[in-house]
């Protein structure tokens, strides 16, 4: 991973992160520091071989803001396992195999905001290289999802004021896939349906 961070707080701001063999960063809470924060402002993050920014946030709270997230080989952003707070706003996600995926939500108490984003020209091909990914790590369903993938249970998500478009997909659901029993809402979203 190009920067790891696991059980602190951490503030990035105006950094390039690229060109990574695994992850541009990546940022877990764990049962013995629950509370940390991320604020990843203002970033550039591409190139890397698998997410470009990958969260687990099992409490705390993460803000992902204004950030260019570009041609990563598998996600853009990948946030799973969150419980905490989680905000993804106003970001440009393109070129990535899949612009964002949230899994895994049992949000019983927390919320999760995406808004303002620009999800664009993101493509979830028939393949993304090796797979099933280091540790485990599930990659969702191929070939869908590309602009967003939305995969667990009980996710408490308001996706609201994203502009998601011209994202392709080599099975279904290029713009927006949903997988799971019980979701937030999407409200006032511009999804462009291929």
């Amino acid at each position: 991973n190009g920067l790891d961070c696991v059980g602190n707080s951490i503030v990035v701001r105006n950094s390039t992160i690229n060109n990574s063999f695994y992850r541009g960063m990546l940022w877990s809470t764990t049962y013995l520091a629950p509370s940390c924060s991320l604020t990843f402002v203002g970033n550039t993050v591409s190139q890397n071989n698998r997410q470009g920014l990958y969260i687990n946030c099992t409490e705390g709270y993460a803000l992902v803001d204004n950030n260019q997230i570009l041609n990563n080989g598998w996600d853009g952003l990948y946030a799973g396992n969150c419980n905490g707070d989680v905000s993804i706003t106003n970001n440009f996600i393109s070129s990535n195999y899949r612009g964002l995926y949230l899994s895994c939500g049992c949000r019983a108490t927390s919320t999760g905001l995406v808004s303002g984003n620009v999800i664009v020209d993101n493509y979830a091909g028939q393949s993304v290289g090796s797979w099933p990914n280091d540790n485990g790590n599930y990659m969702g369903n191929i070939g869908s999802g590309a602009g967003i993938e939305i995969s667990g249970q009980d996710m408490d998500y308001t996706i609201e004021h994203n502009l998601i478009f011209n994202n392709g997909a080599y099975a279904t659901y290029a713009g927006v896939y949903i997988n799971g029993l019980q979701m937030g809402e999407i409200t006032e979203s511009e999804i462009e349906l291929l």
